[in-house]
Formats: structure tokens, sequence, C-alpha cells
């Protein structure tokens, strides 16, 4: 067992001492204030505090996990060795040069979201001004990568601590924005789709807009095919279904409507169901409605969340979550950005810096999604693979996001992401 000196406990130092061997790692430890239990010890131990008071490896602490306000203040250096850390370490004894349990919670709390004014036009957190980005940290899971090298040198001091390492996990979900391009619209809604879709060059969907009453097909109809593909993989993939009425930006059929209906009786047979909550969700207070409309058609409760748009705020829309007995959230990515918005692959209990406590909701965060890759052709070669190979290393979770409607086999999306989509899963299981 590794035994950790601290002055005293606060919410957040138990919080991050168990992310960081409970969660990222799995390491038998215990904290303690008191000195004479901590000097009578003689297995692998830890001071941890503002100034060295013990005979042992000492880690300097800032004073971020021993207060309770939220402050913009925050020093951050480039080390060799380490590149870019926050809080960095204001004595030499340190063994390792920064507060590594702090920077870990600054990122993965997201604090400076907290304090932070900077939004996209959809009131979300602008991603150019979080500093993973700004420090082109983005795109590797640093928290992960500080982690593991934190305990190297721990089992430098220590060689016999028993360290092990959580299991690799992949999830497959699918978005359903638009659970069919015609099936159960109203005339007038196809024709003006088919119109829109021939502006925007997507030929095929605007064909079949225009020949649906002769055909009775729908491009997006895709989910026994989704189905079929992660079954043959032996994978239960989760499907966010959109539920709430029409505006700008939620464009489902209403739930009412008999394919809604029909086609979420065919998933939850063969699938895990979660609400997609809607753009308006927390503006027109419509979580309520939302989850139990979707749960009164599923006939089961509703545990698993990913907000349209990747729209929400903290810490009020979690607490929202929370509000209702959502369990896990899937929202934690940039809808403009591929990368690691919380610095980990590893999931993570949201902790709300407002109440200062940790809660139940459990994160579960995306590298990257299908429209980065409309977005972005450079991530078609290698970088998504990349994702994952890393992700992998570190004994992480993979989320993979799709969407229904992007499984199309000829499409405005370069005509390929069915396979790609296969082989993303295919490599992800390996």
């Amino acid at each position: 067992m590794l035994l950790i000196y601290v002055p005293y406990k606060t919410q957040r130092i138990e919080y991050i001492w168990d992310f960081i061997f409970n969660e990222a790692t799995k390491v038998n430890y215990n904290l303690t204030t008191s000195e004479e239990e901590f000097n009578k010890y003689d297995g692998p131990k830890l001071e941890y505090s503002n100034r060295k008071t013990q005979n042992t490896i000492w880690l300097w602490a800032s004073d971020l996990l021993t207060k309770n306000i939220l402050t913009n203040n925050f020093q951050e250096k480039k080390i060799e060795d380490w590149g870019y850390v926050l809080f960095p370490a204001e004595n030499a004894l340190s063994f390792i040069p920064f507060d590594l349990p702090s920077a870990v919670f600054w990122i993965i709390s997201r604090y400076e979201e907290y304090i932070s004014n900077n939004l996209d036009e959809h009131s979300r957190y602008d991603y150019r001004y979080s500093w993973l980005y700004r420090r082109s940290l983005i795109n590797k899971p640093i928290v992960n990568i500080w982690i593991h090298e934190f305990i190297k040198k721990i089992k430098s001091y220590f060689p016999n601590l028993k360290v092990e390492f959580p299991e690799y996990n992949f999830i497959s979900t699918i978005d359903v924005d638009n659970m069919y391009a015609c099936f159960g619209k109203p005339f007038f809604l196809n024709f003006v789709g088919g119109i829109k879709s021939l502006l925007y060059g997507r030929f095929n969907l605007a064909f079949n807009r225009f020949t649906y009453y002769f055909k009775k097909t729908d491009l997006y109809d895709k989910y026994a095919e989704i189905l079929k593909i992660n079954n043959y993989y032996g994978v239960k993939p989760i499907f966010f279904i959109l539920t709430s009425k029409r505006t700008k930006y939620d464009r489902n059929l209403l739930p009412e409507n008999t394919f809604f209906k029909k086609t979420i009786d065919f998933l939850r047979n063969n699938s895990e169901i979660g609400i997609h909550f809607s753009y308006y969700s927390f503006e027109k207070q419509l979580y309520n409605w939302e989850l139990k409309t979707l749960e009164n058609i599923t006939k089961a409760k509703i545990f698993k969340n990913r907000f349209h748009y990747l729209k929400y705020r903290l810490p009020n829309d979690y607490e929202k979550l929370i509000d209702y007995g959502i369990l896990e959230d899937y929202s934690m990515m940039y809808a403009q950005k591929e990368g690691f918005r919380a610095g980990t692959c590893t999931p993570f209990y949201f902790f709300n810096l407002k109440t200062n406590q940790k809660t139940n909701l459990k994160i579960y965060s995306s590298p990257f999604m299908d429209r980065h890759l409309i977005k972005n052709k450079k991530l078609l070669n290698n970088e998504i693979f990349n994702y994952i190979q890393d992700i992998k290393k570190f004994n992480g979770t993979f989320v993979l996001l799709w969407h229904n409607e992007t499984l199309l086999e000829k499409t405005y999306y370069n005509s390929n992401l069915k396979d790609l989509y296969k082989m993303i899963i295919e490599y992800a299981v390996k």
C-alpha cells in the first residue's frame, strides 16, 4: 500500500487522488493526516504538502485543492522532459517539478469553463480558449501521460509497489438527430428538403426525397445495418435519441409519430437507448418532458445522455442531469475540434466546483466524431487510429460517436464513411 501524508483532507484532495489511483490506475493507497501513523509506516509513502516536513519523497502542493474558491490565478511553465505544465513547483526538492494532482484536477474538473465567458455562436465553451488547445496538448490524453510518468517516478523509489491498470474499453454510440429523411414527414417538408439537398450538392438525397412517394425508401434508415456491423464485432451500441418538439436546431420526428415509435421499439430490443437532450432543453426547461416522453415510449428508465449540438454549460446542465437521475453523460468533446476536451481518455465523475463536491454523474469523452472527419480530411488518414492507439496504450475508454445519416453508401461526405465506420470498429475491438 502507498501511504500519502496530507496536512488535512478536503473534498478536492480526496477526489483527485481517487481518480489517479482508483480510476486512471489501480494502486492500493490511503490518505492520512496523522504524522505519527505516517512516520511509523515502513512501506511506500509520499508526502503531499506545501513544504517538506517528513523524511520521504515529497511532492510540492499548491493551494488549489485546499481552497473552495474559484480564481483566474494559475501558473504554467514549460519544463524539460514534461513540456507545458500547470502549477510548477516553487521548491526544487519536489520529486517531480509540478503539482500534478492540482494540474489534473484543474483540467478534468473543467475549471476554466467555470471562469470563462468565451463562448461560440451556440453559447458553448469555445475550444480556442482552452489551455490544452493553446498549448497544442489537446490531441493527446495528457492527463494519462502525466499520471503514467508520475507512477514511473514513484516506482523508481519503491520498485515493489504494485501498480495495475483498468481494462481498455470500447463504446459505440450513434446520435439520432434526424431519424428519417422522408418517413413520417409531410409532402411539404420532403419537397423543401429536396430543394435544400440539391443546393448542397446532395443529389442522391434529393432524388430520394423527390421519389419517396413512389419508391418508399429512406436513405437515413440505416438502423438494421448499424446493428449488423456492431453485432458482428460483438458490440452493443447506444443510440441517443433526440426527443423534442421541432425547432430551428431540433428537427427529428415528433415523438408521437408512428415511425418514431416503431423505430424506438426496434432499437430498444437490440441496443441501449439514451436521451439526446435538445438544443433548447435548458433555456425552455424541457428536461422533464423530453426524458419522460422517451421513457414512456421505451418503457424503461433512461440513465445515459448526450446533449444535442454538444450544447451545455457547467455546472448548470450537469446539475439538471443529476436532478433527473442521469448517471452517465457522453457530451465531453468539442463540436468543432477533435481532441481530448478534458485531457483524459479515462471516464471520471463530475466534480461540481460550485458545490465543491464529487457527484455520481460519470463523464465519458470522445476524441472525435464522424463530422470531424467530414470537415477535416486529414483525419481520414492515420490520425483517427492514432487516437485509438493512445487510448489503448493508457487503458482508457474509446467512445465512438456516429450519426445514422452519415452511413450512406454515396453522399457528399466523400462516399467512404460506411467502410471507415467498419474499419474504426474493427480496430477498436482488436
